[in-house]
């Protein structure tokens, strides 16, 4: 049986979240704002360029959201997959499965990082927070996906390091995964959403996906 996995971008395919904290914190510097981890922790639910907006005002939001993208952009060379992230996806291509993303992201950055790592053409969809009404943990995304492509949610396999993900998944009726080897401090959150499975590494993934 044809599956849809659907991955999670930052944390769970690549580890980006220095250059994110570094992108933040550049358009922090610009607009003389201090914003801790916590703060964006609690608004990461909305549209990337909500979140300009509500930090640094209506009026400049959309060329707080310019910075942060043009920052990004400058910086994708910093971006790199997890070890074994991309033999996974080959792994997981050469069972005839499908593959797609469902990112808080914008969808342009995440199209443009994984270009620049040879992975863009393994997947069949890239939906970020732009892209639809409301982002993770709501569903949109996923259910964008689930049109698009033709692909009843209950084929999916959602992948994910955050709560959000493991959310979204149970809202659509999806077999849900939690991940964490990028060690992210919000793992056991992501444990106590109870998915369906749980796994610290790339090869435990790997081994499961192979008894489907």
């Amino acid at each position: 049986m044809q599956r849809l996995f659907v991955f999670d971008f930052d944390g769970t395919l690549v580890d980006s979240h220095a250059v994110i904290d570094l992108a933040f914190q550049h358009v922090f510097t610009k607009f003389g704002l201090n914003v801790d981890a916590y703060s964006l922790e609690t608004v990461r639910a909305l549209h990337p360029k909500r979140i300009m907006h509500d930090l640094v005002g209506e009026d400049r939001g959309d060329e707080a959201f310019s910075l942060l993208a043009e920052f990004s952009s400058q910086h994708t060379h910093l971006v790199q997959p997890y070890t074994g992230v991309p033999a996974l996806l080959e792994f997981i291509k050469a069972r005839k499965h499908a593959l797609a993303i469902w990112t808080g992201r914008d969808t342009d950055s995440a199209e443009r990082i994984l270009r620049t790592l040879n992975l863009h053409d393994l997947f069949s969809m890239v939906v970020g927070g732009c892209r639809v009404p409301r982002n993770k943990p709501e569903p949109d995304g996923l259910h964008l996906i689930s049109t698009t492509l033709q692909i009843h949610p209950s084929q999916f396999v959602v992948i994910g390091d955050h709560p959000h993900d493991i959310q979204g998944a149970k809202a659509v009726g999806a077999r849900s995964i939690g991940v964490n080897w990028g060690e992210h401090p919000y793992a056991t959150a992501t444990q106590e959403m109870q998915p369906d499975h749980f796994f610290d590494s790339v090869p435990a993934l790997q081994q499961w996906i192979q008894t489907l």
